[in-house]
Parts: structure tokens; sequence; C-alpha cells
């Protein structure tokens, strides 16, 4: 894999495939154990997550889910873990997986899409708000699972602003 891709390079982005997974685990660790992705195909292939993947020349390189929308926001599709491997950041890998989350929300019809975004993760933040997003004027305890150990999990949380982007729909 080479970090020293440029620019210029295409991102693709597509719908995950199993053989995604490993190589997943591996390019994201420690971020991401491969424990953690295990339980993301394993929501993907039940129904209730989308995993979506970013690729440059072949090689996958981040990930977006969408689903698990919340009771809360049933007229916004939920997006969430965002990661890109730490070599091929800051080269408009995040920013393709979130414009493709957004094109499979409008393509479901939904109004808005919504991300979780940790309060003190000034970094995403100020991505979200640079492509439009907007925070609703609350916080949501934020949990996930994690396997400290390699294979016991537990849930972590962390409090979380929510941040929303309303959706122009094309008309029917």
């Amino acid at each position: 894999m080479s970090p020293n891709h440029s620019k210029s390079d295409k991102i693709l982005t597509r719908p995950a495939q199993e053989a995604d997974i490993e190589f997943l685990a591996e390019i994201l660790a420690p971020d991401v154990s491969p424990n953690q992705m295990q339980d993301r195909w394993k929501e993907h292939i039940e129904g209730t997550r989308r995993v979506l993947v970013a690729e440059i020349n072949g090689i996958v390189v981040g990930t977006i889910s969408i689903g698990e929308t919340k009771h809360y926001r049933t007229d916004s599709l939920r997006a969430l873990s965002l990661n890109v491997a730490e070599t091929h950041r800051r080269k408009g890998i995040a920013t393709a997986l979130i414009a493709y989350a957004e094109s499979e929300a409008i393509r479901l019809r939904f109004k808005s899409i919504h991300h979780e975004v940790g309060t003190t993760n000034n970094e995403a933040i100020q991505l979200y708000e640079s492509l439009g997003y907007k925070h609703i004027n609350k916080t949501v305890m934020n949990q996930w699972w994690v396997f400290p150990d390699g294979l016991n999990r537990r849930m972590t949380e962390e409090v979380s602003w929510v941040m929303t982007k309303i959706l122009e729909l094309p008309a029917v």
C-alpha cells in the first residue's frame, strides 16, 4: 500500500465487501480493532448498518457506515464510524466518504443526515462544519463497543454533538 498517493489519484467509494473487513482492521489499527470491524460487518449482514469504503488505486483506505437511524431523528439518516487510515489522512478521503453517505441518504429519500461527533474532537467538528453541518443544540451520549484486550468487549461512551445537514432531495 502506498501512503504517497497524490490528490490527483481518484478516490472511489463503494459498498464494503467481506474481503475488505480484515484489511480495514489492519490499516485502521490501533484506532479500530479487528473485533470492532467484525462487529460492524455482522451489523452490515444483519441489515442494521451499511459499511461503505473508499479506495485509491484498488487499495481500501477508509470507511464510513450508515444506518441505525435513532427514534429521535426518524427523518434523518445516521452516519457513523468514519475512519481513515492514518497514512491517508488529510487527503480528501473523509470528505469523499461523507459525500458518499450523503448521496446514499438522498437516494433513500432522507431529508437530512446526521453524525454524532465527540465534543472534544475539534478536527472532526471543523471538517463537518466546513461541509455545511450544523450543531443541533443538544448533546447525546454516544456509545460503542471496544475490545481493550482483543477478545472481551466493553461499552465505551462519549459526550457528542449531533451535527446535521439538510439535504436537497431531487423532485420525483
